[in-house]
């Protein structure tokens, strides 16, 4: 924390700075308190900037290396940090910053791609540019979706003229199986037509080729001039270069079924699908079956960014790892990133499995180190200290390891409860490992009375007992022991009723199996006392009238502690269920859980779920907008509760009362208001363009949809992601802020709703509203952050032809009829200079939809607009309407104008067919729920 009195700010400000970094040090693990923190510290002085005071600068810096040290692998905001760095103090703090950022998450294709592009543009010196490129290429050339590093190294070797270099690039790159592998081919493949033979090929295998022609034009008893060896030679170079592209095809469909399921492949702090962890299962069960080391890791590295707060894969690479020979660096590498970076410290389980491999390489010292760590932090944690007492006795001996319990016992840090366990221990160690019953039975008849309310206490003495030898003539004797341990367990201690039946059963087992001629009278008296009606049994009569039996129960909080029990991390391994649903609970919502549950303090149940403001949009990495204001309602996630979308529970509490929280379930009904509140407003300011915003709204649920790639299955309406730079910076996106502006009131009034369904239900109803056909709606679409921004480039360019139109739009999976009828929908609105540079409406009656679009096209004559902007067409008639270069190739093009032609002729056609396919564009890439297939259609307001 920043160590100045002042944080750099006004008073107000400080004390809020003052209050957040309380917050984060209370709770490390709140990624929402981090959030806020440095959205504060952004907001010092109204904006920071190189003439910012060094106090705010120095508060900045702090919130984001502490926040980045705590969430390392958020690509989002170490890009935007080296940003805020450029602004502030020049390119070399930038660099340092992306230095940090790719050593922290080091296959992280983003960033290193982003670094990339500012080297390129801030380093003038050519060899360092390379440098930096091929040090990425080490980390995330092998990556399936590594093409935009490809392309940006490319892009800077074209600016370099260096041709060679490009083709040494496009070499490499097409032995790896990668998305669109096949483009790179086809560029290699005619840049090798160009190229010397020597360059293609070792000279061992050219000479063989030359061999191979000259021998085949031997057999016809012919010498074959120069130009048509050479031309041979190729066409075999060529037929071997095709076999490349044939395997890496291969492995490429090899790994494509895995890479379209993986739908998250970044970092973020909420649960992943269970069927998520099931594909990442599979592909690494793929990829070691496959044997390819290099591509086994860097698989394991891929899944430990996405899944870094799920421990199992934690241990399944240290596993993995392990297994192949002389890789024990590696191994520790593995733990200590799990164990100080990612893995909560209240799951010491990868820790102690980290100090067994450091034992196991003889770096004792190191092992009990790691021990005492997770001790200073979980002085509580039984298993941590169970674990140091045998790491003493075997390297030191049984003295060691009772040392250990004793000062452990000693302490008063830790819990009386956890002692109960350890004196437990203590005394199954004089038993097993020294061989004194007597001194193990001393243990525990000089420490009942200290430790009487313990569960486990009882338990171990039990089973102590149960287990010593005997016979016929000692059974007698054995048999009163037992007997006396149960008796002092019924009259000595306060524990519930519900544990006292199940110790007693134990008891009525040995009567049972080893109980002498009287046993059955002492087993149906103890089977009265615990299990018979309230009007004869204590025990019954106290777990249904809830009084205590005897001495007074535990309160519930000491209770908990007292009946709990305790396993070896090794000793709860599952096999996972690959048919399980919903979210999988992941570290970090454990370890909030288990945080709470150690407070001593009783409180609801339902308080005891994560504090976390709900925000429909999503935990941010950044934005490029302001957030929304809050209302006057709090709204609480509970871990595992329903998923977002329609038809969804929201919980609900009420500031004014703490009240159990009620589930709110939005109908048809609430999203007809949100529909009715948006109607109402589309008209409110007639300033605005043609005094609707409905065609902006349209254009932003349009282009929120447009977005979607059916090979990859990112992009679409899925997600908002427009709220974030950079998707919100793309030059299609321009003037699409008023939208998003005109729909937050929307949202603060109707919070349950997600930007990603508010946005398309926005489309929805400026179709409507501007007298255009019912588009059926469904809900369920969920919000996203920065880091399922999609590139720019995947919306339709206007000043490109036919090609470019089949495509972008093929690419989303549409066809040439669909193509031509979304493209109706510039019946509506306008183009402004300020925004895409060219400028006027499409039709005369821009607020209402119609197949008007299609006859101007057809029946107007257009020519070049004669002006300074982009090229676009005007009417020769009034020279007031405007056509671009990609709405002129709908025209242009045989296949597209049979289309034009069917919807100018036919009004009803085109309403029916734009229904169907904007519906289609306003579902691309959502994943509905199973349930969820009803489609609402509103009632308009004003149509």
């Amino acid at each position: 924390m920043s160590d100045f009195a002042s944080f750099g700010g006004a008073d107000e400000e400080n004390a809020e700075i003052k209050r957040l970094n309380a917050e984060v040090e209370a709770e490390p693990d709140n990624f929402e308190n981090w959030e806020k923190l440095i959205r504060a510290c952004e907001g010092l002085e109204g904006g920071l900037n190189r003439n910012s005071s060094p106090q705010a600068l120095a508060t900045l810096r702090d919130s984001y290396d502490r926040f980045l040290l705590k969430f390392p692998l958020l690509f989002g905001y170490w890009k935007k940090y080296a940003d805020l760095e450029f602004n502030i103090s020049g390119p070399e703090s930038a660099e340092m910053v992306y230095e940090r950022g790719c050593a922290s998450i080091t296959n992280s294709v983003d960033l290193w791609t982003e670094y990339c592009s500012f080297k390129m543009e801030t380093t003038h010196t050519p060899h360092l540019v390379r440098e930096l490129f091929e040090r990425a290429a080490s980390h995330i050339g092998l990556d399936f979706l590594s093409h935009p590093f490809w392309d940006k190294y490319l892009e800077y070797e074209t600016r370099q003229e260096a041709h060679d270099n490009i083709f040494a690039i496009l070499k490499r790159v097409i032995h790896i199986p990668m998305h669109q592998y096949a483009r790179y081919f086809e560029r290699f493949r005619q840049l090798a037509h160009t190229r010397p033979l020597e360059e293609l090929v070792s000279p061992d295998i050219l000479a063989q080729y030359r061999a191979e022609v000259e021998a085949e034009a031997a057999q016809f008893g012919m010498a074959k001039p120069e130009l048509e060896i050479e031309r041979d030679i190729r066409a075999k170079i060529d037929a071997s270069f095709y076999t490349i592209f044939q395997r890496t095809q291969t492995e490429t469909n090899k790994r494509w079924t895995y890479e379209a399921e993986i739908k998250r492949p970044y970092f973020h702090v909420t649960e992943l699908e269970h069927h998520q962890l099931v594909n990442w299962r599979k592909y690494l069960d793929f990829e070691e079956a496959e044997g390819n080391y290099q591509r086994i890791v860097f698989l394991y590295e891929r899944c430990l960014v996405t899944c870094a707060l799920y421990d199992e894969f934690w241990f399944r690479y240290a596993r993995w790892m392990e297994a192949q020979d002389n890789k024990d660096e590696e191994v520790r590498n593995i733990y200590l990133r799990a164990a100080t970076l990612f893995v909560p410290i209240s799951r010491p389980g990868i820790r102690l499995q980290f100090a067994y491999f450091e034992e196991m390489c003889g770096r004792v010292d190191v092992a009990r180190d790691i021990h005492a760590a997770v001790l200073m932090k979980l002085p509580d944690c039984v298993e941590a200290i169970v674990s140091w007492a045998n790491l003493q006795r075997r390297q030191s001996g049984l003295d060691a390891a009772i040392e250990v319990y004793k000062a452990q016992i000693d302490s008063p840090v830790v819990d009386i409860y956890t002692k109960a366990v350890l004196v437990t221990e203590w005394a199954f160690l004089l038993w097993k490992v020294k061989g004194s019953v007597d001194e193990a039975r001393t243990v525990f008849e000089k420490n009942v009375q200290w430790y009487a309310n313990s569960r486990h206490f009882w338990q171990k003495w039990l089973e102590f007992e149960l287990e010593q030898p005997t016979n016929a003539e000692l059974e007698a004797q054995h048999a009163e022991r037992v007997k006396g341990v149960f008796a002092e367990m019924r009259a000595k201690s306060r524990l519930s009723p519900t544990i006292k039946q199940e110790l007693g059963q134990v008891y009525m087992n040995y009567l049972q199996q080893r109980g002498g001629k009287q046993a059955m009278k002492e087993f149906l008296l103890i089977d009265r006392e615990l299990f018979g009606p309230q009007s004869i049994s204590p025990i019954t009569k106290a777990k249904l009238s809830k009084e205590s039996v005897g001495l007074p129960e535990l309160d519930e909080a000491t209770r908990l502690k007292a009946e709990r029990r305790f396993y070896n991390y090794y000793e709860l391994h599952m096999d996972p269920d690959p048919n399980a649903q919903g979210p999988a609970m992941m570290m970090a919502t454990a370890a909030r859980t288990f945080t709470r549950a150690l407070r001593t303090t009783a409180r609801p149940a339902f308080t005891a779920a994560p504090r976390v403001a709900f925000r429909q949009s999503g935990r941010r990495f950044y934005s490029s907008e302001p957030a929304a204001k809050q209302g006057s309602s709090t709204w609480l996630w509970l871990a595992g509760a329903a998923a977002v979308g329609g038809g969804a529970g929201w919980y609900y509490v009420n500031n004014k009362s703490s009240a159990t929280p009620k589930v709110f379930t939005p109908t048809f009904e609430d999203y007809q208001a949100v529909y009715n509140e948006i109607a109402n407003r589309l008209d409110e300011n007639s300033d605005y363009d043609d005094g609707s915003y409905g065609p902006v709204l349209l254009r932003l649920a349009w282009h929120a949809s447009g977005t979607y790639d059916k090979e990859t299955g990112t992009g679409g309406s899925n997600g908002a992601t427009m709220r974030f730079a950079p998707e919100s910076d793309h030059g299609a996106n321009a003037g699409l802020k008023t939208a998003r502006d005109f729909l937050e009131p929307v949202k603060e009034k109707f919070p349950w709703i997600t930007y990603s369904d508010l946005w398309i239900l926005a489309g929805v109803c400026a179709i409507q509203e501007m007298l255009g056909p019912q588009i059926p709606y469904r809900p369920g679409r969920q919000d996203k952050d920065v880091a399922a921004c999609t590139p720019d480039g995947r919306l339709p360019d206007a000043a490109q032809a036919q090609d470019h139109l089949r495509a972008i739009f093929y690419r989303m999976g549409f066809n040439d009829q669909e193509i031509v009828a979304l493209a109706g929908a510039h019946a509506l609105g306008r183009c402004h200079t300020d925004r895409s540079g060219y400028s006027g409406p499409w039709t005369f009656s821009p607020t209402v939809l119609t197949n008007d679009y299609y006859k101007l096209l057809l029946d107007e004559k257009w020519q070049w607009k004669k002006w300074n902007g982009p090229k676009q067409y005007e009417d020769k008639k009034t020279k007031s309407l405007m056509m671009l270069p990609a709405d002129m190739a709908l025209v242009q093009d045989k296949k597209f104008k049979e289309w034009v032609q069917k919807y100018a002729a036919d009004n009803d056609l085109f309403f029916r067919d734009f229904a169907n396919v904007i519906v289609k564009l306003f579902e691309l890439g959502v994943p509905f729920e199973p349930e969820n297939k009803e489609r609402w259609v509103f009632k308009p307001v004003n149509a």
